[in-house]
């Protein structure tokens, strides 16, 4: 055996000292009782973890066990079903928020059914409309809802002028903007393209043009929405329709028909569709965690207004759809 250095020597008679005082004191036995019993508790966790895989391995044999054909009749049935929904309790109006919170407790909602597509035969991708052709105007439903002649998925249920009227974007839907995408300035005067009505008793200055966002404008008194500049950046806007999707639904809605009409419904469809509308499921969440009225304006005015500017507001027979 080595002989110890004179540091070691030194560092053992600490030790030794230190064992003393801490005996005297009743640390160490403590101390060792501590260790014995997380030995223990150790064990009986190892001993609790292959008790609970045998029983999960019977669980599984059981299952597998089952026959595996079901009847047509059960599977209508479970196709029909209702379908759990997590919901948070203290969601923040902001729909980006919503999406990234995590759930708390689920509620029996279930999703609307999907609108079946029509095919028609004569029209395929690569149709191109004429010059100058023009579709007739949208027929209204009784419950409000926009129907487009040759289109079963865009269904919207607030007209342009309505959109504008109610007070949207913050007042600057047709303000002065440098377009990224046309390398130009686009004309704050824009808006004089569309139906004189769509504007006639507004004080254009105020809710078309501002130079500022002013949520007061706005319906339900909140900001929401991005920037146009963020819409450019995002690579959403093209140069048939420089300020975006609102100026294609001002032009869609006045007849004019492009191959970018299916980009820009898809879209809408991803926002306020009648089955896969995120801020529309959204909202029919956060009111049914609450036990709200479906037009209560103070439960997520953030989302109701993005829906606005969309050309949608939820009606009672659209929320009762999800029960």
């Amino acid at each position: 055996m080595p002989r110890l250095s004179e540091y070691e020597l030194q560092r053992q008679a600490k030790i030794k000292e230190n064992q003393e005082l801490m005996k005297s004191l009743g640390i160490l036995e403590a101390s060792s009782n501590l260790v014995s019993s997380s030995k223990k508790a150790k064990a009986t966790e190892t001993t609790n973890l292959n008790s609970e895989r045998k029983n999960k391995r019977k669980s599984l044999d059981s299952h597998f066990d089952q026959p595996r054909r079901k009847s047509a009749r059960l599977s209508a049935s479970a196709s029909t079903s209702k379908v759990s929904i997590q919901v948070d309790d203290n969601l923040n109006s902001d729909p980006i928020d919503f999406l990234s919170t995590p759930p708390k407790k689920a509620l029996a909602l279930r999703k609307p059914p999907k609108q079946p597509i029509i095919e028609d035969e004569e029209d395929d991708e690569e149709s191109v409309y004429e010059d100058g052709y023009r579709a007739p105007p949208p027929k209204r439903d009784s419950d409000g809802t926009l129907i487009f002649e040759k289109e079963p998925v865009f269904r919207p249920n607030l007209t342009p002028e309505e959109i504008l009227k109610a007070g949207s974007f913050g007042g600057t839907a047709f303000r002065s903007h440098f377009s990224r995408i046309l390398n130009s300035q686009l004309s704050p005067s824009d808006y004089e393209e569309f139906p004189r009505s769509w504007y006639s008793g507004l004080d254009t200055e105020k809710y078309l043009t501002s130079t500022e966002y002013d949520a007061s404008v706005n319906k339900y008194g909140v900001k929401a929405g991005q920037a146009l500049h963020e819409w450019e950046n995002a690579g959403w806007v093209r140069q048939l329709d420089p300020r975006g999707w609102f100026q294609w639904y001002c032009r869609y809605y006045l007849g004019r028909r492009t191959r970018d009409d299916e980009r820009q419904i898809k879209r809408w469809a991803g926002v306020c569709g009648p089955s896969g509308g995120r801020f529309k499921n959204a909202l029919v969440k956060k009111i049914a965690a609450t036990n709200g009225k479906w037009n209560d304006p103070s439960i997520s005015p953030i989302i109701r207004q993005t829906l606005q500017h969309w050309g949608y507001r939820l009606t009672e027979e659209d929320y009762l759809a999800y029960f």
